[in-house]
């Protein structure tokens, strides 16, 4: 076995066991305000909240919380709080370590500055860690200061555009944008539509490709509720360029309700596309089934199991940072393995035992978890089970000289 086999096949066993215990802190955010009323120059003090929910403890806790226009601290004030800094340039609260089951207090003051008024004010704030959050629904807080009998809706998009970057340098046939649209404002967003807004520079066939709003420019979401965000993907494939080419991608978002603080609500991301290049092996967006070892083992790209890796990888490994490394070192060194076991069948029967565990997770992921606990349960029983018996025989007195 040459050392991209044994690479490949430590990828293959790694991604077969059973994942490694990571940190969970699930952090909640509040917000508060001593006066609700907006007023011409009218001075108030948000409070806010973080708290540790566990299970673990959470390391850089980090709480955004930038005044919106309109707002400022008033002259000889300071926020206040109980740990860490308040940077009031970039509006971040640096709060540093939580226990488990532990909280931190802020008191922002601000001042009313805007001239003339708006329908409202919201501020809005979130938190991270370094640690996963199980929870993301309650990371975001919002409190606004409305006009005194005023009805209207207060609704605040903002829209941020980041390019989803390709696996590998060759085969990069395609252009993908994430589109997040969050709602800063106090109330519910309803009928939000993205749109895609045409330009000379935009890359040709790019349209939003999710489920409820696949193959047009527009995307039209039921609504989105205060504090929370949804995300759409852009996606443009088949762009087999000789040449560097330049792309600007801007995308707008509205509402059936006006949007109280304009000017967020547009967002436009310019980025250069390299030279596609074709790849060694066939990894194109679909067209083959880029898993080698997978194919080679069943041997059909269309087997069902396939599929289910593919959407695996799709939904789950291309998401994050550490999935995508994984990706790619399978990429890069799966092919000679598969070529390997193609006219193996006591290899390919092996692979397949292999990942059996793998397709049954992802399948089954509910069952998968309940099997896992039950194994554990098990162990852990036996485990007890055996100290309890070795300290009996212990206790025993032997017989004889």
């Amino acid at each position: 076995m040459n050392k991209a086999q044994g690479l490949a096949w430590t990828i293959l066993l790694a991604v077969a066991s059973p994942a490694s215990a990571v940190a969970d802190a699930d952090l909640r955010l509040e917000k508060s305000v001593n006066d609700s009323t907006l007023m011409p120059a009218a001075a108030v003090e948000f409070y806010v909240k973080v708290s540790n929910l566990g299970p673990d403890p959470a390391d850089e806790v980090l709480v955004t919380d930038q005044l919106p226009t309109g707002l400022t601290i008033p002259t000889g004030t300071v926020p206040v709080t109980s740990q860490g800094t308040y940077d009031s340039v970039s509006g971040t609260w640096a709060v540093g370590a939580l226990t488990a089951g532990a909280e931190a207090l802020m008191t922002l003051p601000a001042q009313v500055t805007a001239d003339p008024l708006p329908v409202c004010i919201p501020n809005h704030a979130w938190v991270e860690a370094a640690q996963v959050d199980p929870n993301l629904g309650n990371n975001r807080a919002v409190v606004a200061l409305r006009q005194p009998g005023e009805a209207a809706r207060c609704v605040d998009l903002n829209v941020e555009l980041t390019r989803v970057l390709p696996i590998l340098a060759c085969g990069d046939s395609f252009v993908e944008i994430e589109v997040t649209v969050t709602n800063l404002g106090a109330d519910n967003a309803t009928n939000v539509v993205l749109r895609l807004e045409d330009g000379p520079d935009v890359p040709r066939g790019l349209e939003f490709v999710d489920d409820f709003c696949g193959g047009t420019t527009t995307c039209n979401l039921a609504n989105v509720p205060s504090g929370s965000s949804e995300v759409r993907n852009l996606r443009a494939i088949e762009i087999r360029n000789s040449q560097p080419v330049s792309y600007t991608v801007t995308v707008s978002a509205s509402s059936d309700d006006p949007d109280v603080l304009p000017g967020d609500e547009t967002a436009s991301i310019s980025f250069t596309k390299e030279p596609y290049e074709k790849c060694d092996f066939d990894i194109s967006l679909g067209n083959g089934s880029g898993c080698f070892i997978a194919t080679a083992a069943y041997g059909s790209a269309m087997h069902p199991h396939i599929t289910a890796l593919q959407n695996w990888r799709d939904r789950v490994l291309l998401t994050n940072a550490a999935g995508r490394v994984l990706v790619d070192l399978y990429y890069r060194y799966s092919p000679p393995i598969a070529d390997a076991i193609a006219d193996r069948p006591a290899l390919r029967t092996a692979i397949r035992v292999l990942l059996w565990p793998v397709v049954m997770a992802v399948i089954h992921p509910l069952a998968a978890y309940a099997f896992t606990g039950l194994v554990l349960l098990l162990t852990a029983t036996f485990c007890f089970r055996s100290r309890v018996l070795k300290r009996r025989r212990a206790a025993i007195p032997r017989l004889g000289p």
